[in-house]
């Protein structure tokens, strides 16, 4: 404001007189001074400032009395157009801060008392400090406009004046106070309160008008209290409508609406209407339904519904997302949907169609963002029972899994848990498990694949135990905690994973699945995308989708059970690079580095299997509030550990797939590290780093080194092809002079690929013929493939100008033929 002119005594101007380029400043310099305030000759009777969130001046607001009547005239500053600031009598615009706002953010703890009006809101604030009391500026029309954000999470109690506007005041405060968040919301009844002390009702009796005397003080701070008093109650108390409000509020937090057509109480939902013959009837609708709010799907998927609370015979509520769409015809599925809840339902034509009506002619209330499976919704994370957020301020989403069950349970406490991550810590495959079930919500916000890990060896190793373990991070309460097992339909298995999505998947058993069905499994779990379906129309129905992590166990590795099948298939590369075999021994007979303070790794493995039984689903939860409260900064954090790590696990010669397997398990120990400054793992960094690092060792080690799965399976094919064939399929020579070679065998040889000869350093070198490399002796796999691996081991003989094919005089072909010259020793 260097350039700005600052007048001193200049008089405000009216709203009407604002210049159109003129700006409304959101704050008060501290030094600028007050404007000249008069109404028709009378000065203020009280000055109300409002102040931002910062704790600088926002606006005033002024009360004048004079001999026709009062008034209140707001004061907001003004930048005008010849860069100098003046006083307007004019109102503050949007995002209104709240009168109070200073004393309602030093005092997070305390129950906020909203009331109608500055003098009101003075008052009840000297009478009650135990309270923060706020009004807010411009009536009942100004309250969409009012920053009621500050007061999320905290208890409020809402007194009225006792009038119609009053009235109309409290409904939709109600509505802004469930729309942001408040944890929850009474109201005061301003009339049975005025009815009790004398005064006249519906005359606009406020909270200043009964704290004049201290007797009245002592009714309104029972009142403030929630304390039973006779003739001073609460609403609640005395609306037949409000006892069932008050069951909805306390289980949902929000304040329902209701139908004026429509009669609901405890005892149902009840319309006036006429018979068939034109007499009224009463029409029963249903058992206590309340509509709370509208859904839409989340994301791109088409799809409103209804957040619909339904009472069941034992009293308690359920709550049930119904699809618009089974509001259409007769309405059959959404009497079945919501009977399944515990509703009663009408059978006759009356009640069906009111029930349809009663439902879909609700519109009002907050709109729910729905997901039909867990994970990230924006930047929150929904979980069947709670949506964890952003400083934990409650977010308009749901997660609804319908009829499914879940194993996303907690039993136990976090700290009995943590235990377990004391003995995990020195012991490389427990603590590799435990971060790789923390690693599973990263992937979405890093923009990483799914993947797997097949934890395999020898049974009575403890790999089930790893996996319960894993699995108590997020759940437990199955025969094997939060374990799966592999035994499943790919149908069944697309459901299961994509109820797990953003989230950790262990199976157990990995031999349970037939080795055909494994390589289409394995593509399914990690690719994240179910099949393409139609619709019964033929339309393209959604996929579903996921991102997960699985950890899988067994006896044999992801590659012999592909290769247990009739088929005989391979486990190709891409195969590989989704389910990563991580042998469970870290040395020989041995799958615990240290089993201390137990005496043996079979009391290690038994308490840790018992334990993890009974505290279980903390983990996960706490790891996601941590992450969530700072995400951004949190997942660059994460980016940062993970880069570093992958910097010691890759070699310059590594194979592009080796590479994107280290960066899966430089994702899983970034997560450990995360977690452990956290708190959520009893483990440092280095721990941590050194487990997941001999995790990979021993996976890169089994494998046979950095080279891609493709050129592995090529190599091995190839030795075994000369290994299995080589006197069979091959006529051995013996060189007659230095250009002649001859035939020595004294039988035919079926199906010849070429000829072998004796070296002078009793090696042999055998030349094969070009048709049966490619048809023979690759078999799948591709020629130049195995030229090119043959070479670089040095075992293929180069013809002139490092031509793979080498011209060489055979008994056939006594001017000679180019020939593969191998040889396979030297693989």
């Amino acid at each position: 404001m260097n350039d700005m002119v600052t007048p001193q005594l200049k008089r405000p101007i009216k709203g009407s007189d604002v210049p159109a380029k003129a700006v409304r400043m959101t704050s008060v310099p501290d030094d600028f001074p007050e404007p000249a305030m008069r109404w028709k000759n009378s000065a203020p009777e009280a000055i109300n400032p409002y102040y931002n969130a910062d704790g600088t001046l926002a606006f005033l607001i002024t009360r004048f009395q004079a001999e026709s009547g009062k008034a209140f005239l707001p004061y907001t500053l003004w930048l005008m157009p010849d860069r100098t600031l003046q006083w307007v009598i004019k109102g503050p615009g949007d995002n209104i801060p709240l009168f109070g706002l200073p004393e309602a953010l030093k005092n997070p703890h305390k129950k906020v008392v909203i009331v109608e009006g500055e003098k009101c809101a003075v008052i009840m604030a000297e009478c009650f400090p135990e309270y923060v009391t706020v009004t807010w500026c411009g009536g009942s029309n100004a309250i969409a406009r009012t920053d009621f954000r500050p007061l999320a999470g905290r208890e409020i109690i809402i007194f009225p004046d006792d009038d119609e506007a009053g009235r109309k005041a409290t409904q939709q405060l109600s509505k802004q106070l469930t729309r942001i968040g408040a944890e929850s919301v009474r109201i005061i009844d301003t009339g049975e309160l005025a009815k009790q002390l004398g005064a006249s009702q519906n005359t606009g009796f406020d909270a200043a008008d009964c704290l004049v005397h201290d007797y009245q003080k002592v009714m309104v701070k029972a009142l403030l209290e929630d304390k039973e008093m006779s003739g001073s109650t609460s609403t609640e108390a005395n609306d037949p409508k409000e006892e069932l409000v008050r069951e909805v509020l306390k289980e949902f937090e929000i304040r329902p609406e209701f139908h004026e057509d429509f009669d609901l109480s405890l005892n149902g939902l009840l319309k006036e209407g006429v018979d068939k013959n034109g007499r009224p009837n009463t029409i029963f609708v249903a058992s206590p339904i309340l509509v709370l709010g509208r859904t839409r799907l989340s994301g791109k998927k088409v799809g409103w519904g209804f957040w619909v609370a339904v009472r069941n015979c034992l009293g308690e509520w359920t709550e049930v997302f119904v699809p618009a769409k089974l509001l259409a015809d007769d309405g059959k599925e959404l009497r079945a949907l919501l009977a399944d809840a515990g509703a009663t339902v009408p059978n006759d034509r009356q009640g069906r169609l009111a029930l349809m009506e009663y439902i879909g002619y609700a519109q009002n209330g907050p709109v729910i963002e729905m997901t039909n499976s867990p994970g990230w919704v924006g930047k929150a994370f929904a979980l069947p029972d709670e949506v964890i957020s952003e400083s934990g301020i409650p977010v308009n989403v749901r997660l609804d899994l319908g009829s499914r069950s879940h194993l996303l349970t907690q039993s136990g406490t976090f700290e009995e848990w943590r235990e377990l991550t004391t003995l995990a810590a020195p012991n490389s495959r427990a603590i590799f498990v435990l971060c790789a079930a923390l690693a599973a919500p990263l992937l979405q916000p890093l923009g990483m694949s799914g993947g797997g890990f097949n934890l395999w060896g020898p049974s009575s190793r403890g790999k089930t135990t790893m996996a319960i373990l894993a699995g108590s991070v997020w759940g437990g309460g199955g025969k094997d905690g939060f374990v799966q097992n592999w035994n499943s339909t790919k149908n069944g298995a697309e459901a299961l994973i994509s109820d797990h999505n953003d989230l950790f998947l262990p199976l157990d058993e990995l031999t349970a699945v037939s080795p055909e069905l494994a390589p289409e499994l394995y593509y399914m779990l990690t690719n994240g995308q179910g099949k393409n379906r139609a619709h019964v129309d033929g339309t393209s129905a959604p996929r579903q989708s996921w991102k997960a992590l699985v950890l899988s166990t067994g006896e044999r590795t992801a590659a012999q059970q592909v290769t247990q099948g009739r088929g005989k298939a391979q486990m190709t590369g891409g195969l590989a690079v989704r389910m990563v075999d991580v042998p469970i021994e870290c040395t020989p007979g041995q799958s615990l580095e240290d089993y201390k303070p137990y005496s043996s790794s079979r009391e290690w493995v038994n308490h840790v299997k018992t334990h993890a039984q009974q505290h279980y689903g903390h983990a996960g939860r706490v790891f996601l509030r941590q992450l969530v409260k700072k995400l951004d900064a949190n997942l660059t954090r994460v980016r940062k550990y993970k880069n570093d790590i992958l910097l010691t696990l890759i070699e310059d010669d590594d194979d592009p797939q080796v590479q994107r397997v280290a960066e899966q398990f430089a994702l899983v120990a970034a997560a450990g590290h995360l977690a452990s400054d956290f708190g959520v793992l009893m483990a440092s960094p280095n721990q941590i780093i050194a487990g997941v690092t001999s995790c990979y060792q021993g996976w890169k080690s089994q494998r046979g080194g950095g080279e891609s799965e493709e050129k592995r399976l090529a190599l091995r094919h190839l030795k075994r092809f000369f290994e299995a064939h080589g006197p069979t399929k091959f006529e051995r020579l013996q060189r007659t002079n230095e250009t002649k070679k001859e035939r020595t065998d004294d039988f035919d040889i079926r199906d010849r690929c070429g000829y072998r000869e004796l070296g002078e350093d009793d090696t042999w070198t055998y030349y094969v013929l070009p048709l049966a490399w490619d048809q023979e002796v690759c078999g799948a796999h591709s020629p130049e493939l195995m030229a090119d691996i043959a070479r670089d081991a040095g075992a293929l003989i180069l013809g002139e100008n490092g031509r793979a094919k080498k011209k060489v005089r055979l008994p056939d072909y006594p001017n000679g033929t180019r020939v593969y010259a191998t040889r396979p020793d030297l693989l």
